[in-house]
């Protein structure tokens, strides 16, 4: 996926991305141009803010608050819910990933920073993670068209990847996230399958994939349920 997820008030998926912790090139500007870039993707998609779209087939989170609710237009009928243990498993982990990007810098993370677009950083973080989510989330509804599926071999990666992340999370994120290996599990196999519907898609036609995505957003309305906002990034996660 090409998008690095959040959301409120603005919203729609593009192709700005998290901060590189890995990234080794040195500057002084480069947590301005993290969120120069954040702006610029927010800019693009300003004219969304009332077509929010996000959602998720949900079987095992029956007991979860949902936090996002996704309607089709035309009928009006509720198409899916995306409960608050995914939300926060993505918006928690972008905070702790924004937290160490400007720790390898040596700068200070204001959330509450405004952006030349009127919103504070928090918001716009939160808005490209709300995109994120929902282009998952178109991708993974086309998966029947393709006949995509997983392997044995990948749902058991599945499988020991949520092991991993729940043996080597801090006792801080596993709090804040608060999930299940089950439901841990459901949502590394929606990626897999998300990710193998873009590859076709975009092997077909360069883009192919982002189309796709317009036109299922165009056919949708996104409702934030109360419990999304909750989700806010004042307490840190990461240590120093």
């Amino acid at each position: 996926l090409t998008c690095f997820v959040v959301a409120m008030a603005i919203v729609g998926c593009t192709s700005s991305k998290s901060p590189d912790t890995n990234k080794k090139k040195e500057t002084t500007t480069e947590s301005v141009t993290v969120e120069s870039n954040l702006e610029n993707s927010l800019t693009q998609n300003n004219n969304e803010q009332n077509n929010q779209p996000s959602s998720e087939s949900q079987t095992v989170a029956s007991k979860e608050s949902i936090g996002i609710k996704i309607e089709d237009n035309d009928s009006k009928a509720d198409i899916a819910d995306i409960y608050m243990d995914e939300v926060r498993y993505y918006a928690y982990k972008t905070q702790a990933t924004y937290e160490v990007y400007y720790m390898s810098k040596n700068k200070e993370l204001k959330w509450n920073k405004k952006l030349k677009i009127g919103v504070t950083l928090e918001e716009g973080v939160k808005s490209q993670i709300l995109s994120n989510i929902c282009e998952r989330q178109a991708l993974y509804d086309e998966a029947s068209k393709y006949d995509v599926s997983l392997s044995a071999e990948e749902e058991s990666e599945a499988n020991e990847e949520a092991d991993y992340y729940l043996e080597n999370s801090s006792e801080k994120m596993l709090s804040k996230v608060n999930i299940s290996k089950e439901r841990l599990v459901e949502i590394y196999k929606k990626e897999k399958i998300a990710k193998k519907v873009e590859d076709i898609l975009n092997a077909k036609e360069k883009n192919s994939a982002d189309e796709m995505y317009q036109q299922w957003k165009s056919k949708v309305t996104i409702v934030m349920e109360e419990p999304w906002g909750k989700i806010n990034f004042s307490e840190k996660i990461m240590e120093e």
